[in-house]
């Protein structure tokens, strides 16, 4: 899956998901790197366009001599900004502290649970139309 952020036409910033590609033979640098690229080339999107690369920090993507990010700046004429994605991060610290993960899906769920009973009892409806009023 790779996902972009950019600037619209009216400067807003946007979050997409630009593709998603089955690797049929591997997970390896070189085959994330050409899909990327291919996938880029096919698009006409420059390579050049990319400024930061945020990836889950598998040795294959942030691999110093044949990761995925050392292929893409061999690639690219001017620096770029390579980074451990948020996501993953946070997913590390919660397989490291069960209790952490624990209080983040009661939180949720507890949220969810408030969000439900409010549409259902219409209390929304109540207060938006006295905040009009």
């Amino acid at each position: 899956m790779v996902f972009v952020r950019y600037f619209s036409e009216d400067l807003q910033p946007c979050e997409e998901m630009l593709f998603t590609e089955k690797l049929l033979l591997d997970s390896r640098d070189a085959t994330i790197f050409h899909t990327l690229k291919s996938f880029l080339f096919e698009q006409n999107i420059p390579l050049s366009n990319i400024l930061a690369c945020a990836s889950n920090g598998a040795p294959s993507m942030i691999g110093r001599y044949r990761g995925f990010s050392s292929l893409l700046k061999r690639e690219i004429s001017h620096q770029i900004l390579t980074v451990h994605c948020l996501a993953h991060r946070q997913h590390l610290v919660s397989v490291d502290f069960p209790y952490i993960r624990i209080s983040c899906k009661n939180a949720v769920s507890v949220f969810g649970h408030i969000k439900t009973m409010i549409s259902y009892s219409g209390f929304l409806d109540k207060l938006t139309k006295n905040i009009a009023n």
